[in-house]
This record gives C-alpha cells, structure tokens and sequence, in this order.
C-alpha cells in the first residue's frame, strides 16, 4: 500500500510533463526548399509522411493527426510526448481503478458501512471540513462522489487504451493515422496484418521503437524515457524547420 503515493505522483509529473511537451513543442513543419514534392495547397516542400493540416493551415512532418485535446497537430517533433502521454495516462488511470475499487464497493453497499470514507473518524478527524462534509445531511453526496470518482475512470480506460495501443500498432508499422487513412482500409483483415506483421513478426521491431524514442546517442531507455526528458528523436531534425534556430537545437541535446 505504501507503494501508492510515490507511484501516484511518479505518473502524475509523467502525465503532466509529457501533455505539456505535446502542446508546446511544435509538431515539426518542412524546411523551406525548393525541392519537390510540392504541396497543393501551400506550395511548400512536402517530403514523405508530409500531410497538409486544414486547421493549422500548414504542412506537419510525419503527422499523426490533428488532436483537439493539445490544441495542435501530432507531427514528427511531438508524437513521442503524445504517445507517453496516453500511455501514462492510461497506467494511471488502471492504477486508480485497482486502488480505489475497494472504497467504491464499501459504498455501494452501504453508505453506512464502518469501513465508508465517514467512519474513519479517528483517521480523518483532522479535516477542517470533515464534520459538516460528513453530517447526515451530506452523507448521500459523499456516498455518490465515491461512486462516481470510481465510475469515471472505468469508463475512461477503455477509450484511452484503445488508443494507445491503436497508436502502439501504428507506430510499431513505421506508418501514422494520416498515412494509414490515406493508404489503408480500416477493416479487420487490414488491422490483423498490421498486428501480425508489424507486431507480432516484425524483425526490425525493436529497432522501429528506438528510433520513434529516440534511444539513439547514447541514450537510455530508464533515463530519457522512465524520467522526463525533453530529447527530440533525430529522425525528427531532417527537414525540420524549426530544428534551425537556437531552441531547437538546445532541445535536441537535452
């Protein structure tokens, strides 16, 4: 039980560290160039994995997709963040459900159960609002607050962890969610092969994943990854515009 507390604030900096890094590192737009291909829209240069986001109204390398939630495109420069993100999340909100099931089953049975979060007097005592919080008055919001607090998360998990790792094939196959749109048919057959080859049977697997993480330079997986670290993959820096200037390039070496 004692484990909870450091476990709970190691993914909390996780989750907040990795969504901040998502919305304020830029997805990663082409150098200007003269090269081709062109995009049809803003004329720029567009290498592969290049796609032209209506919203942000500019090209984004290797993107993902454009997500609502970090206010911007998941591109080449962020799909690392973006993907810890969800997947810290998702442990996190697992690790909530496991915990917390015991108080929700408490009060689902009982609101007056001694074990209910307002018979821990001796425990709690120390609250200055505990004993208007916990007067017969309150008792049945206290009880439908326990409920929900463990509802929600149950609810939450699936879709987020359907994401990660609908992410986790994509990424797995070398492909993003706008390629594989623009190139695939999202059926079963489709979904099975990119489990089994991309997955399951994929020899440069492995090597796939530490490019995505940027485990390249004498990086390690338990210090740039297991703990915050703001490293963006190499693969990000090629033809990346913003990898010119003095952030970027400050960036890159952390």
């Amino acid at each position: 039980m004692y484990i909870v507390i450091p476990l709970s604030l190691y993914l909390i900096v996780q989750i907040f560290f990795n969504y901040n890094c998502a919305v304020f590192i830029s997805a990663g737009t082409p150098k200007k160039s003269t090269s081709e291909p062109k995009c049809k829209k803003c004329f720029g240069f567009k290498p592969y994995g290049t796609h032209h986001c209506s919203f942000c109204n500019k090209c984004i390398l290797l993107m993902d997709h454009h997500c609502i939630w970090i206010n911007q495109c998941v591109g080449a420069r962020n799909h690392r963040f973006f993907f810890q993100f969800l997947s810290f999340l998702w442990i996190g909100v697992f690790v909530v459900i496991i915990y917390s099931y015991n108080t929700f089953w408490k009060h689902i049975i009982s609101s007056y159960n001694n074990d209910t979060f307002c018979f821990k007097k001796d425990a709690l005592n120390y609250l200055p609002w505990f004993e208007n919080f916990c007067s017969d008055k309150y008792r049945l919001l206290v009880t439908n607050m326990a409920i929900f607090g463990y509802l929600l998360p149950l609810i939450i998990f699936f879709p987020i962890g359907f994401l990660t790792i609908w992410n986790f094939i994509l990424i797995s196959n070398k492909t993003t969610q706008a390629n594989f749109v623009q190139e695939k048919y999202f059926d079963w057959v489709t979904i099975k092969s990119l489990i089994t080859i991309g997955v399951l049977y994929n020899p440069t697997f492995k090597d796939i994943w530490k490019k995505f993480l940027g485990i390249e330079n004498e990086r390690k997986f338990t210090r740039h990854i297991l703990f915050p670290s703001i490293h963006i993959p190499l693969h990000a820096k090629f033809n990346c515009d913003e990898c010119n200037n003095e952030i970027g390039r400050l960036i890159h070496v952390v």
